[in-house]
């Protein structure tokens, strides 16, 4: 799919689009068949199209399907001459290409679906909805015939929140002048200014940057070898108990060595320092094949206990570990698996299919909710470790029309007495699902983050945060990070297999350019949660106009 300047006529870019194998074999095996793209229409200016693809055997007649195209964040192949590798019959394969969703198999509505290519909006209907008109080519042809077929189509707006920033690009190759791959964000605030608080970020192979509130990097966590330690997710603790002093922990996963690593906040000069002890777990799922390892992560605070933890998610696997963090004499900070919780693996499947990366724990409700990214749904457990291991599934997949896996980040926004939100990233169509906290089986809308001016849109959203403290001048309404997975300028990498995109970054969105998207506004509300003590209001806050910045 080429995209032209009209202006100037030239191409701008150019995305994959991924035909479906023939639908029929053709009789006689040896006769002539065929699929194809044979029409296109855009439903808005945001990269978004119904398709029409028409596939024909002889002997059988046609198969032809309605989808709706998203080409939004969709690898840009503009500069490059050929998708198939030298010497070879194979294509690369495409990182990633259009979505494309299945919505009408015309077959359904009509007994004998004809040689359709052409497609069109009608008139809109009385109760509000648009007719799509498509229409056959008979091809002068005795058997065939001309046939329009109109339709009714139920749209769905969705609304995008704007950013008001962007981080720096990283490029996701060692040699590179920003070396990373953009992942997983967490908000901290600062204990006295919370204009002064700051946005930790993992980069995976690169290590983890350490960004204040206008996006500029502070400090980059210094790496011994690119890839040598891989931190995929990272989380906080506050007022952490080391020796007698209150410290703020920030615990990232180490996906390389299956483990965790901790650093202590200093608020003062405003960096991370790393404390992890030598007695640190070695191996959190004791699976010795380098991919089974940490993944995904979660900080925790018993309110009845006090004791802190972290839970970890395992990539390629069904597990999930609860570790107890805790301080040792020399001022560091080890952890040891208290409980291990196992994911329910698909009929048929095997325990890789029940991967997840996203996972957050209600810090006042105390349960934890695990998404897993393309099977089942989203499970919610007790976080307290001995409240039970048996999960609830608040979200199925196969129920929903709202999550297109990659299911993965979560993050939770707090509102007074239970309520708020519990955000999902939907990472097959770049949108943010937006459930009830109290009652997360509700579905309550989805959004995009869209592009502003020169800051592109978000796509492929991995991790992401959200955090409704006033943070000052620049987010007086609160704030919500969100990764960036096909940044824009696009860098294209070529391997041996695949053409990708290893450009990253994280994009900061004004809390109330979310909730003033939706019709009826979602809540902002600055003063019913303190992070640092998730029972006890913030004090001389107050509520702010909702405008759009």
């Amino acid at each position: 799919m080429v995209k032209y300047n009209i202006e100037t006529g030239l191409p701008v870019g150019e995305f994959v689009y991924t035909t479906e194998p023939v639908a029929d074999e053709p009789n006689p095996p040896d006769g002539f068949a065929t699929n194809g793209l044979v029409e296109l229409l855009a439903t808005d200016d945001n990269g978004t199209f119904l398709a029409l693809e028409r596939s024909f055997s002889t002997g059988v007649g046609n198969t032809v399907i309605l989808y709706q195209v998203l080409s939004q964040g969709a690898l840009d192949v503009v500069g490059e001459n050929t998708l198939v590798p030298e010497g070879s019959a194979v294509p690369y394969e495409i990182d990633p290409p259009v979505i494309k969703q299945a919505l009408l198999n015309l077959g359904d509505v009509v007994t004998l679906p004809d040689n359709l290519e052409g497609m069109t909006f009608g008139p809109e209907l009385p109760d509000g909805r648009q007719t799509l008109i498509l229409v056959s080519d008979n091809n002068f042809a005795d058997l065939q015939q001309t046939q329009f077929i109109a339709l009714a189509l139920d749209f769905t707006e969705t609304p995008l929140a704007l950013p008001s920033l962007e981080t720096p690009q990283f490029i996701d190759e060692e040699d590179s002048e920003r070396a990373g791959d953009s992942d997983d964000p967490a908000i901290w605030v600062h204990p006295t200014d919370p204009a002064q608080s700051l946005v930790l970020a993992t980069l995976k192979d690169g290590g983890m940057i350490v960004l204040d509130l206008d996006g500029v990097i502070r400090q980059t966590v210094p790496m011994t070898g690119f890839g040598e330690i891989r931190y995929n997710n990272v989380d906080l603790i506050y007022d952490f108990d080391l020796n007698g002093e209150s410290v703020d922990l920030a615990v990232a996963s180490d996906r390389q060595n299956d483990t965790l690593a901790v650093f202590q906040i200093d608020p003062d000069a405003r960096e991370i320092t790393n404390i992890t002890a030598d007695t640190m777990v070695e191996s959190i799922f004791g699976v010795d094949d380098g991919e089974a390892t940490a993944y995904g992560l979660t900080t925790y605070t018993s309110p009845t206990s006090g004791n802190q933890y972290a839970f970890v998610t395992q990539a390629d696997g069904n597990l999930v570990a609860q570790l107890f963090l805790r301080a040792e004499e020399n001022n560091q900070v080890t952890a040891t698996v208290s409980r291990t919780l196992t994911l329910p693996i698909p009929d048929g499947g095997e325990a890789g299919d029940s991967q997840s990366e996203g996972i957050v724990v209600d810090r006042e409700r105390s349960i934890m909710y695990v998404a897993l990214e393309g099977e089942i749904g989203i499970l919610s457990f007790p976080a307290e470790p001995d409240g039970g291991d048996e999960p609830t599934v608040v979200q199925s997949l196969d129920d929903s029309t709202f999550l297109l896996p990659d299911i993965e980040g979560l993050t939770i926004y707090y509102g007074p007495n239970g309520t708020g939100y519990l955000l999902v990233s939907s990472q097959g169509d770049s949108t943010y699902a937006v459930l009830d906290r109290a009652n997360p089986e509700i579905y309550l809308g989805s959004f995009a983050v869209g592009d502003n001016g020169d800051i592109d849109q978000a796509n492929e959203s991995d991790g992401a945060d959200v955090l409704n403290v006033a943070l000052g001048d620049a987010f007086p309404s609160g704030l919500l990070v969100v990764q960036d997975g096909s940044d824009d300028p696009q860098y294209v990498a070529v391997d041996d297999e695949e053409i990708e995109n290893r450009s990253t970054n994280f994009k900061f969105v004004p809390w109330q350019n979310v909730a003033n998207g939706f019709e009826t506004p979602l809540l902002i509300d600055t003063s019913s949660y303190d992070p640092r003590n998730p029972t006890t209001a913030i004090s001389q806050t107050t509520y702010l106009p909702l405008v759009w910045r």
